[in-house]
């Protein structure tokens, strides 16, 4: 299914300026290009200069230019800040409020108030306990509730919250006070419904209601998102939100599809590049239909828990410290891999937190794995790689997989590297690892975007340390060929910026009824020697609890079907048995190496490191004079219920 759409790329070249009336084109051109290096030098100050230059000629400039020059001054100068007054401004009750049910969820968010907020989670067992952690509050509450809720009382609750927002939002514009800082867009019947709640509330954003789908990989209808986009690009006309001087945020709060198939064509700059494969549903939105973007989207993933945490985390929570994994200096051949070097956003970065940076000689994957492995620590972290969407490479012999992305901490991600984020749903890719880990906020391409579709870490940088939102300063302006709709997506809120000055925080009673003291050993890891009796994230919580101090032993007794229940336990025990595995083969200790091969394979994961596995334990029984017996094994085990990595692994293994 291809949508055909016509999509006009406004790149600042002297071309672009035919036609346009202007006296001396070229100088519009070159004093942007200076701009342009003055943000690549980390000069701010002239930068600023030469926009207030340009700004001051403004008759003298298109649109496309006017667009360009207000843009970046905005996002370089914090103008974007005031839009964000709702979330900034307020206080914050130093008090994390527990729920059992969206339900719940929804009532405590509701009660949210104008000059106060407090966070509010599904306990879970695992998201949860990564927020408590890392917000730390004062105090934790529960508001328990021993009933199941109806689905259809759920989405009338929804629907309702979503009315008295937008209520609100028509007092707001009727004020005529400042335009709110995006649109969020909700499916009242989705498992994001609360985490979209929470955003709008919480950031002072108005919200537009659409119906999501069952699997936002599968196949759609175009009309149905020709429709979409025109829903939203109404809406944003609607709530003042359509500007040529700023962009603003677009939540997807619903499960809308992820990638649309675009015809092959050439860039429009360069014709030896050329542009295929699927493209972002999210970066096609937002626009009107001659391709200028007015929005930028950012998506909520997983179930509800998972999502309303991703909430949670970008309203409260700020980076302390930043881990940058920058391996394009050392790479020879184009220079373009230098141009992406993380040497001067490092500098930029220390202003403001603790860097631990790792390139050259000092980055290998066993440098990245003695930084983050077992207990993860870092809340911000830049990675600069290549590879697939299971694997990275990086300097040194060895490659990484998902399994070497750090997990088990509330963290940002910002990933260049191609195909990072192709399916996030997929706890065996990169950015699928990294949400279920604890990430809850994620930058990355869905397929091959061409490294220059990536924003320079220097303008980057510039533009965060400003106040400019996260997902704004990771694309690119209208100047740029890949401006058009590509294939990068923000995993998250697209508003996550950091802030000025920390959040107030102050000990006020909760506008709520019924909140009991969580017991502070209640918020401990549970027992995994009751992992039959554990809901999916306390088994997660508990595995990675072993795994953390070493307790391989107590993991190893897990039965692999139940560590299936959670994508953490699954990727914990998988670590510990591969280890297991390994020690096996070099003992020779054959039995006993088949019995962890056979939990490898039910554990599943990347299909390569099963074949791997596969082929070990086979060359080994060959050695021995057993290949026919281990083939038959391995046939047998084919045929058993597996996930279908393993199955493929063992199929092409065999034939």
């Amino acid at each position: 299914m291809i949508i055909r759409r016509t999509i006009v790329v406004i790149w600042v070249l002297a071309g672009s300026f035919a036609g346009s009336g202007l006296a001396q084109p070229i100088d519009v051109v070159g004093q942007l290009t200076q701009v342009r290096q003055s943000l690549l030098s980390a000069d701010v100050a002239a930068a600023v200069q030469r926009l207030n230059q340009l700004r001051q000629q403004a008759d003298r400039l298109t649109p496309a230019q006017r667009h360009q020059v207000d843009l970046i001054f905005g996002q370089i100068t914090g103008a974007f800040a005031p839009r964000q007054a709702a979330w900034s401004d307020r206080k914050v009750i130093d008090t994390v409020v527990l729920v059992d049910n969206e339900l719940m969820l929804m009532r405590a968010i509701g009660a949210w108030q104008d000059d106060a907020f407090y966070p509010v989670l599904l306990n879970d067992g695992w998201y949860s306990r990564l927020f408590i952690e890392a917000f730390k509050p004062s105090r934790v509450v529960h508001i328990p509730s021993g009933v199941m809720i109806d689905p259809t009382v759920a989405a009338e609750t929804a629907v309702k919250l979503i009315a008295r927002q937008n209520a609100r939002m028509i007092v707001h514009r009727e004020a005529n006070a400042a335009p709110p800082p995006g649109l969020v867009v909700i499916d009242p019947a989705g498992p994001h419904r609360t985490a979209g709640l929470a955003l709008a509330i919480g950031r002072g954003q108005p919200i537009l209601t659409a119906a999501g789908v069952p699997d936002p990989m599968a196949p759609f209808a175009a009309e149905t998102i020709t429709q979409l986009a025109a829903d939203i690009l109404s809406a944003l006309g609607q709530w003042r939100l359509a500007s040529s001087e700023t962009w603003v945020g677009l939540t997807l709060a619903a499960r809308l599809p992820y990638f649309y198939k675009a015809e092959p064509t050439t860039l429009p700059a360069n014709a030896q590049i050329k542009l295929t494969g699927p493209r972002a549903l999210d970066d096609l939105l937002g626009r009107n239909n001659q391709g200028v973007r007015f929005a930028i989207a950012g998506r909520l993933t997983g179930d509800a828990a998972r999502a309303n945490y991703q909430a949670m985390c970008a309203l409260f929570l700020q980076p302390k410290n930043a881990l940058l994994i920058d391996d394009y200096p050392t790479r020879p051949g184009n220079p373009i891999w230098k141009t992406y070097s993380l040497d001067q956003s490092e500098k930029l970065f220390a202003g403001r937190f603790p860097i631990q940076r790792l390139t050259g000689d000092g980055l290998n994957i066993a440098a990245i794995r003695t930084a983050t492995a077992p207990r993860h620590r870092f809340d911000l972290l830049w990675v600069n790689s290549s590879g697939s969407p299971h694997r990275f490479a990086i300097h040194g012999p060895d490659e990484g997989t998902a399994d070497d992305i750090p997990l088990g901490r509330a963290a940002a991600f910002n990933v260049v590297h191609s195909m990072s984020a192709a399916d996030p749903w997929d706890a065996d890719t990169l950015a699928g690892r990294a949400l279920a880990g604890g990430a809850y906020w994620y930058f990355g391409s869905m397929n091959e975007p061409y490294l220059s579709a990536f924003v320079e870490p220097e303008i980057a940088a510039v533009k965060i340390l400003a106040g400019c939102p996260l997902a704004f300063a990771l694309h690119h302006g209208p100047d740029h060929p890949f401006y058009m709709p590509w294939k990068l997506v923000c995993l998250g809120d697209p508003l996550y910026s950091l802030r000025d000055t920390p959040a107030q925080r102050i000990n006020a009673p909760l506008p709520l009824n019924g909140a009991h003291p969580q017991p502070p050993h209640e918020l401990d890891p549970p027992d995994l020697a009751e992992a039959d009796d554990l809901s999916p994230g306390d088994l997660a919580s508990a595995v990675y609890h072993h795994f953390v101090e070493g307790d391989y032993p107590a993991i190893l007794k897990l039965d692999p079907i139940l560590a299936r229940r959670h994508p953490i336990a699954t990727a914990c025990y998988r670590q510990v048995l591969a280890q297991r595995y390994a020690k096996l083969l070099n003992a020779n200790e054959l039995d006993d190496a088949r019995a962890a091969l056979t939990r490898l394979l039910i554990l599943g994961g990347d299909k390569s490191d099963l074949t791997h596995h596969a082929r070990q334990w086979l060359m080994q029984m060959a050695r021995t004079g057993n290949k026919p017996a281990a083939i038959n094994y391995l046939k047998a085990l084919a045929a058993q219920s597996l996930p279908a990595p393993a199955k493929q692994a063992l199929t092409d293994l065999i034939d």
